[in-house]
């Protein structure tokens, strides 16, 4: 999806795996984005970081303030009007190829404003501040790395569960999901034991979880995952590594270690410092 913008604007853009990073700044009050195909195209997660715009897709309409995002389809026309002056506006743009964002999960939920207000959309927020001020400095491995996690933030992020209740998710993945939480500190927690508490073979919600294009054990893991990383952001800076990986259902730590930085392409340790910086 690439803006048609104004010689005021000023683009800067980074490569990301398949994907792309670009933060804009200025540009004019409206501009209209062309879609890509359907196969070259993919979706994207729009970051308004300065000024306030409104953007429309099909039948859809949002408005941004600082600090809020969407995840666009970068498949369908998009027009973005800015809000207030044009000089102040400042957006960052993480394009993420077809391959990603699967089901047409994102286009039961259009424009599905997210805020960093939210525990859950702040990790989303944060990962795509922290790609940004990482991908000149990362490999093509680490690229696609971070390219992994952007797309597992997205499928945790509350347009996607939004997404996942318009599609009406069977009551077993709502009631599995629920016993998930209840017990994700357990280290004994496994995709069988949850599949048993639902009376069910693995096998068989592991086929319902995947109409949200996930799987019990994947689901587990991420969740594992995204409370590690806000207690890291949350915590004291003293808080030892040990601890937020028992606290969020990790045996060892270094286990917890290596799995943190294969999600979000960097050790909890770097992740807690960046965190401090946003």
């Amino acid at each position: 999806m690439a803006p048609a913008l104004s010689p005021r604007a000023v683009v800067s853009s980074h490569p990301l795996g398949a994907g792309e990073m670009m933060m804009i700044d200025g540009g004019p009050p409206r501009s209209v984005h062309a879609p890509r195909s359907a196969t070259g195209g993919g979706h994207a997660v729009l970051l308004q970081i300065e000024g306030g715009c409104v953007i429309e897709q099909s039948a859809a309409v949002c408005e941004l303030t600082p600090g809020s995002m969407v995840i666009l389809d970068d498949s369908k026309r998009t027009v973005r009007t800015a809000t207030g002056s044009s000089h102040a506006q400042r957006w960052l743009f993480a394009r993420v190829p077809s391959r990603s964002f699967g089901g047409g999960m994102f286009e039961r939920a259009p424009l599905r404003v997210m805020t960093k207000d939210n525990a859950v959309d702040r990790l989303l927020h944060d990962l795509v501040l922290n790609l940004w001020s990482s991908a000149p400095h990362i490999n093509g491995v680490q690229q696609e790395a971070g390219l992994a996690a952007l797309d597992a933030s997205a499928r945790m992020s509350s347009a996607a569960q939004d997404a996942r209740r318009t599609a009406r998710v069977h009551v077993r993945v709502e009631r599995a999901i629920e016993f998930i939480e209840r017990e994700l500190a357990d280290p004994d927690l496994t995709a069988e034991r949850v599949a048993s508490a639902q009376r069910v073979s693995r096998r068989h919600l592991d086929g319902l979880f995947a109409a949200s294009g996930s799987s019990v054990e994947a689901w587990i893991r991420e969740r594992r995952l995204q409370r590690a990383a806000e207690a890291l952001k949350r915590g004291s800076p003293d808080t030892k590594l040990l601890a937020v990986a028992v606290e969020s259902g990790f045996s060892s730590q270094s286990y917890f270690s290596r799995a943190f930085a294969r999600r979000f392409g960097m050790t909890p340790t770097e992740w807690r410092k960046r965190s401090s910086r946003i």
